[in-house]
This record gives structure tokens, sequence and C-alpha cells, in this order.
């Protein structure tokens, strides 16, 4: 009984133990995942935002690799390209937008993606905010 009693207890302190200290809707989003129109002006890059990313988050536009043994040529190895929760298309559609028409600039890993924007994010998505003026 005791025995008992005592595997229960070490069980209860290693699935605690094992528990995530945050939930994952009330995580705040890591800086090194967004770009602000604060950081945009600062830089005073101007250009497109294609530009922008290059030079102040260059790890956005990188090459995720395959992400799917089946259809390959179907999947993108790089972000999806979506402006107010709209697809707008793939990386190089980023140079048809204007820096300062941005608000903010997110990079979404891929399963957030998928649990944001819907299946074909497998490399993730940008997501683009429009500054209202």
């Amino acid at each position: 009984m005791i025995h008992a009693r005592m595997l229960a207890l070490l069980a209860i302190a290693a699935s605690l133990g094992c528990a995530s200290a945050t939930t994952g809707s009330g995580r705040a989003p890591s800086r090194a995942n967004i770009i602000t129109a604060e950081d945009i002006s600062a830089s005073a890059l101007g250009g497109t935002a294609y530009d922008v990313i290059a030079r102040l988050r260059p790890n956005f536009l990188i090459s995720r690799g395959q992400t799917t043994i089946h259809n390959a040529q179907a999947a993108s190895a790089y972000p999806n390209v979506y402006v107010e929760g709209v697809a707008y298309g793939d990386v190089n559609t980023l140079k048809n937008i204007d820096a300062t028409q941005v608000g903010e600039i997110r990079l979404y890993q891929a399963w957030e993606a998928q649990t944001k924007f819907g299946l074909g994010n497998n490399a993730g998505v940008i997501a683009i905010t429009i500054r209202r003026r």
C-alpha cells in the first residue's frame, strides 16, 4: 500500500516536472520574430519590405529546406507572404510592398503558420500588417 502511494506521488511529480511553465496562447511573441514600424523608421532604410527584412532580420528569408517527402516540388522551402491575413504570394512579392506602408512584419514558424493560416505553409509565414494613418 505504501509502495502504491509512493509510486503515485512519483508519477505526479514527474508529470509536473515535465509540464511547461507557460501556456502557448499566453506567451508574448519573440522580439526576434517581429519588425515593428518603429524598427523600420529607426533603420532609415526605405525601399521595399524585402529590403527591410534583408537588412534587419535576414533569417526570415532563409530556406527551410525540403518540407515534405511527398510531392516535394509543390512545397516551397521559403515562407509564404500574407498581407493583412490574406495570402499574397512567395517571398519575392515582398519587393512589391513599399516599406513606408508597413506597420509590422512578423515571422510565424511552420507550426504557428499551419495553425493560424492553414495547410500549405510548411516553411512558415511572413505576415505583413499595413500601417494605419
